[in-house]
C-alpha cells in the first residue's frame, strides 16, 4: 500500500463516520420533536458535535416524562402543551441580562 491510497482511506472514513454522526443526530432529534430540516442541517455542517447537541439540548415532558428537545411548545410524545417558566423559575441577580421563557 502506497501513502496516497491510505490517506484517501483514512479521508474516506472520517466523511463516513461525520456523515453517520450527523445522520444520527438528525435522527436523534427527530424523534424527540426537532425540525427536520432545521437539524438535517445542523448534522450535516456539525457532524458529531451536531449529534451532542441533540442529546444535550433535551428535558423530560412534565405530563409523559419523555425525552423532548427545549424550546417546544407542544410535546410530540402525548400532544399536551408545554407551559412556560414562571417568574419564580427564572435567574435572578446582576448578571442575569436575559429571561428564560422555556
Amino acid at each position: 500500500m502506497d501513502l496516497v491510497s491510505v490517506l484517501l482511506g483514512v479521508a474516506l472514513g472520517s466523511v463516513a463516520i461525520w456523515l453517520g454522526t450527523g445522520f444520527a443526530a438528525y435522527l436523534s432529534a427527530r424523534a424527540r420533536g426537532g425540525n427536520a430540516l432545521h437539524w438535517a442541517a445542523y448534522g450535516l455542517f456539525l457532524g458529531p458535535f451536531g449529534l451532542f447537541l441533540a442529546y444535550k439540548l433535551t428535558h423530560a415532558c412534565p405530563h409523559c416524562q419523555a425525552k423532548i428537545l427545549h424550546g417546544l411548545r407542544h410535546c410530540p410524545a402525548c400532544s399536551q402543551p408545554i407551559s412556560q417558566l414562571g417568574d419564580d423559575q427564572n435567574p435572578k441577580g446582576s448578571f442575569w441580562s436575559y429571561r428564560r421563557s422555556w
